[in-house]
């Protein structure tokens, strides 16, 4: 039978895990990147001069055929839709797989004072939510984007000489998309998740992470003399001595 594994050997295996999700989400975003250099070059084939015999190699999206801005609507829908699925798979899955470790290590290193506070440094620093919505950015550029040219076509489509309306349903599926995109971003948040009303850690766990609501130089602060105190605490430690409170007036010998 194995021995019981200490806070430290916790904390690395914790850490695998961290690292394999990274990993994960990483090459998410690197598909999502793909698939949208993919959508533009799926465009680019409406404006080849066999397609778009009127343009004569100069980019006049007006005199395109209806069907040809029908087709474009097809595929920045199809695009959109797809990196709103890998924002689905990144954030909403393997992000909180994610975060399910980071938490559990979080509590490892409440616990023990043997374990550097890396974990919660990051989530103090970072006040819970600044990396989620950075990588939202990541996510709303494209998806913004595919928006604006749907809305384009539609209009492009609207204005020719069939005055095709059927635009409108591609500009609503991507309406859809945005709503559950806004409704489903607090969810990614470590804030959110560190809330009374989604988990219930000690109370020691929720007294230091009080600090991601304070402002970065207060944490730092706090953080510094919480660093001092420990640091003093192992010097006596490995000294054999222990801090004994003062008195102001000291026994007599």
């Amino acid at each position: 039978m194995s021995e019981k594994m200490d806070a430290s050997q916790k904390s690395f295996a914790l850490g695998e895990y961290e690292k394999h999700f990274n990993l994960v989400q990483a090459g998410i975003r690197g598909l999502a990147s793909t698939w949208t250099l993919a959508a533009f070059g799926g465009l680019s084939f409406f404006l080849h001069p066999e397609v778009a015999k009127d343009c004569q190699y100069h980019l006049d999206l007006t005199a395109l055929p209806v069907q040809a801005y029908f087709g474009m609507s097809a595929i920045v829908l199809v695009a959109f839709q797809g990196v709103l699925v890998l924002w689905i798979l990144d954030q909403l899955v393997y992000h909180r797989l994610l975060l399910s470790s980071f938490l559990v290590g979080l509590s490892v290193e409440v616990e023990s004072r043997d374990v550097p506070p890396v974990r919660w440094v990051m989530a103090a620093s970072d006040r819970g939510k600044a990396v989620p919505d950075r990588v939202a950015i990541f996510y709303a550029l494209p998806l913004f984007m595919f928006t604006l040219a749907s809305v384009v076509f539609a209009l492009l489509a609207l204005e020719s000489a069939d005055h095709a309306c059927w635009g409108l349903l591609f500009i609503a599926g991507h309406a859809l998309g945005w709503l559950y995109f806004i409704s489903r971003l607090h969810e990614t948040r470590l804030n959110t998740l560190l809330s009374p009303e989604s988990l219930t850690f000690s109370d020691e766990l929720k007294t230091r992470f009080s600090l991601i609501n304070e402002t970065p130089e207060q944490f730092m602060q706090k953080f510094r003399m919480k660093l001092r105190e420990e640091s003093t605490a192992r010097a006596e430690e490995a000294t054999g001595t222990t801090a004994k409170p003062t008195s102001k007036n000291p026994p007599k010998p």
